[in-house]
């Protein structure tokens, strides 16, 4: 059941790490994107509209990301009904299998960024619609670099988090005693 637990953390964390990245204006604008183009992405997520200039390729994929986005959010409700188990036991244990879980994402991603790209779009994207012209709007707006750095501010998310219920996890031990 340990490794369950350890594996439902991270889950949760990674999830909230996700949302935190994926919501961020500040993070787009720190990437380069246009300040009304972040604030309208991050709108249409929430069942806005995008701006003009998207062709229907463009739109349906966004529309395969609004989805996964929204689906990252209730696993992250759903997930949090488990906090009572994971709280009451060994939190050390299950925030260090989580840290270490997500390093080893962080090493493989470092040194096979694309693999990991395409087998995410390949394996939660039902289409092809993400395979976009390098000219298209999204892939002028996001390069693959925003992906990368995206990618390692989720890692870095999911560790700071990770230590955060390590502490709380060694305070709980302690106050046990």
């Amino acid at each position: 059941m340990k490794w369950l637990y350890t594996l439902i953390l991270f889950v949760f964390l990674l999830s909230v790490s996700v949302s935190f990245v994926a919501f961020d204006p500040g993070f787009y604008v720190s990437e380069g994107v246009d300040g009304v183009e972040a604030k309208n992405v991050i709108s249409f997520f929430f069942f806005g509209e995008l701006n003009e200039g998207y062709s229907d390729i463009e739109l349906i994929h966004m529309e395969d990301v609004r989805n996964l986005l929204l689906l990252n959010v209730f696993l992250s409700l759903l997930l949090l009904c488990f906090y009572r188990e994971i709280l009451s036991s060994d939190l050390v244990g299950y925030s260090l299998g989580a840290i270490g879980l997500v390093v080893l994402i962080a090493v493989f991603g470092y040194f096979s960024f694309d693999w990991l790209f395409t087998t995410f779009h390949e394996v939660l994207f039902f289409n092809d619609f993400w395979l976009l012209p390098a000219n298209s709007k999204l892939i002028t707006i996001f390069p693959l670099d925003f992906f990368v750095h995206a990618f390692f501010q989720v890692i870095l998310y999911v560790l700071a988090f990770g230590l955060l219920f390590f502490v709380l996890g060694l305070h709980l031990k302690r106050s046990k005693v």
